[in-house]
């Protein structure tokens, strides 16, 4: 679970307050082999203190062994909106 810290300055997108949102179930990490590299993608689940708004933040990152002349990997952040459970 991540630290309350790190997610205490993202506003709630419902409601607006910061310092709302907590990590209210333990990440999902999925790993798949493509070709040369590894994806690793890590979604992280938080609800609003206030208005018990649910939003999901996931992270793909690509990861390249360190044998090739590739870079050693690089990701990127995917938002989804208005996720209902």
């Amino acid at each position: 679970m991540k630290r309350f810290s790190s997610v205490a300055k993202i506003p709630c997108k419902r409601c607006g307050r910061t310092d709302a949102y907590i990590e209210y179930k333990e990440p999902d990490e999925s790993k798949a082999k493509v070709g040369a590299h590894n994806e690793i993608e890590t979604r992280r689940y938080y609800r609003c203190k206030f208005c018990k708004y649910e939003d999901i933040r996931a992270v793909h990152e690509d990861v390249y062994p360190a044998d090739t002349n590739s870079p050693s990997g690089f990701g990127y952040h995917m938002f989804y909106e208005d996720y209902k459970l």
